[in-house]
C-alpha cells in the first residue's frame, strides 16, 4: 500500500518595498534540507498587498465651531424653561441642522429655523445619498437651527422680536408646537409667542414659579393622611 504524504510550510516576510517572490520562493525551496525520500514536489507563493492608512488627524475645533457649540446649549436651556411653562406640551429637542433626522425637502430650503410638529419616518441613507433599508420612526418636537442662525442670535438682544433673538426665536419655533398648524400671522400664534416671552423672564426674576405637575395616577390615588394616635393621658 502506497500513501502519499504532503507537508506545507508556510514562510511569510513583511517588506514595504516589492520582491521577486517567485524567485525568492525557488531559491528557498532549493535550499531546503530534506530527508531521504522527501522532495519537493510544488512551489507556489502568493503577494497581499495592504495599503498602510495614515491616521485619521483631528483638527481642533475653530473659534465659530466653539462659539456655535455655546450658544446652542444656551439655546437649549432656554428652550427648557419654556416646556417648563407649558409642560403638557411635546418635550421639544434642539438639534443643528443638517442632522440625520431632518430630511424632509422643505428642511433644505435656506431657513434659520424651524419646527417638526408631527412624528415622522426617518430613512438611513449612505454618504452617496443611496437608501440603505433601514428607517426609523423620530418622535415629534425636533426644532432644526441653522448654525449661522445659531451665531445671529448672540449679535442681537435675548428678546429682540425682529432680528429674533434667543429667546424670542426659541419662543417663536416652541410655539408651532403649542399652537400646531397656525400660521406666523395668526393672532393666536403671536400671543402664545408674547405669552412665553413674558413668563420667561418672569422665571428669570424669580417673580413666577412653574406649577407642580401631579402625574394621573398620584391623582386617582392620593395617599393617605396619616394617623391621629391619641393620648389617653390628656383626656
Amino acid at each position: 500500500m502506497r500513501r502519499t504524504y504532503t507537508i506545507r510550510l508556510e514562510i511569510q516576510a513583511v517588506f514595504s518595498k516589492k520582491v521577486n517572490i517567485r524567485h525568492k520562493a525557488k531559491d528557498i525551496a532549493g535550499g531546503l534540507s530534506l530527508p531521504e525520500g522527501w522532495t519537493v514536489s510544488k512551489v507556489a507563493s502568493r503577494c497581499k498587498v495592504e495599503r498602510e492608512q495614515a491616521p485619521p488627524v483631528q483638527k481642533p475645533p475653530t473659534d465659530e465651531e466653539i462659539a456655535i457649540q455655546r450658544q446652542l446649549s444656551f439655546l437649549r436651556e432656554v428652550l427648557a424653561d419654556l416646556h417648563r411653562i407649558r409642560p403638557n406640551v411635546t418635550t421639544p429637542w434642539l438639534e443643528v441642522w443638517p442632522n440625520r433626522w431632518c430630511q424632509r425637502p422643505y428642511a433644505r430650503m435656506p431657513r434659520g429655523a424651524h419646527a417638526h410638529q408631527n412624528s415622522f419616518w426617518v430613512v438611513s441613507r449612505n454618504p452617496d445619498g443611496i437608501t440603505t433599508g433601514r428607517n426609523w420612526k423620530a418622535a415629534k418636537g425636533l426644532i432644526c437651527i441653522n448654525p449661522k442662525q445659531i451665531l445671529r442670535t448672540m449679535q442681537y438682544p435675548i428678546d429682540d422680536p425682529v432680528n429674533f433673538g434667543a429667546l424670542n426665536l426659541m419662543a417663536h419655533e416652541f410655539a408651532h408646537l403649542v399652537v400646531p398648524a397656525r400660521a406666523h400671522r395668526s393672532a393666536k400664534f403671536n400671543e402664545t409667542v408674547e405669552a412665553l416671552m413674558a413668563r420667561y423672564k418672569e422665571l428669570k426674576a424669580g417673580t413666577w414659579t412653574p406649577p407642580v405637575i401631579v402625574p394621573g395616577w398620584e391623582k386617582a390615588n392620593p395617599p393617605l393622611a396619616p394617623e391621629v394616635v391619641h393620648d389617653a393621658t390628656h383626656q
